[in-house]
């Protein structure tokens, strides 16, 4: 019983590099892969309808141009490329963002409203490669890639560097 039973159109979305489904799910999110429109996307999954959350639609380029944004509008978050994201129990997504080094978390706002969450860097530092363990924006990546929960579900393991030959363990809240 191997047969397709539904497409969604995503062909506004530009290119996607990684999907997360939600706990409950109910949704889809996709992550850009750094070419326009560089925005993270909703997909409501019983209906298909697709909600732009985040993005300026914009890639970051530099570490000057690439801001978290506002709390509570994650549309002025600047993305470029995520490679890998987990889901939190309470809904938070945390997310890799390669081309800047880093590790990011959105978090919901009221309600569970992505619409009006927030986006904050909580590891390593934009623009800023190399390879050292340390707390939040001490850490840096050389290329963070792929990622998974452990047993506890709030020890992320991840990929790190271009070969993806150096596993990394980071321990959240």
């Amino acid at each position: 019983d191997n047969k397709l039973l539904q497409t969604y159109d995503l062909s506004a979305c530009g290119l996607i590099e990684s999907l997360l489904m939600s706990n409950d799910k109910t949704k889809l999110f996709a992550f850009p892969q750094g070419t326009a429109p560089v925005n993270m996307f909703m997909i409501d999954i019983a209906s298909g309808n697709m909600t732009t959350i985040a993005g300026t639609g914009t890639k970051h380029t530099n570490a000057d141009s690439y801001p978290d944004g506002e709390a509570g509008n994650p549309l002025t978050t600047s993305l470029n490329m995520c490679e890998g994201a987990v889901m939190m129990e309470d809904g938070t997504i945390i997310f890799n963002d390669p081309i800047a080094f880093t590790i990011r978390e959105f978090k919901p706002g009221p309600g569970g409203d992505y619409t009006k969450g927030t986006i904050t860097t909580i590891a390593g530092k934009p623009y800023n490669k190399s390879h050292a363990d340390g707390l939040s924006t001490a850490a840096r990546f050389i290329y963070p890639c792929g990622m998974a929960f452990g047993p506890d579900g709030k020890t992320i393991y991840m990929f790190d560097g271009t070969t993806c030959s150096t596993v990394r363990k980071i321990y959240y809240k």
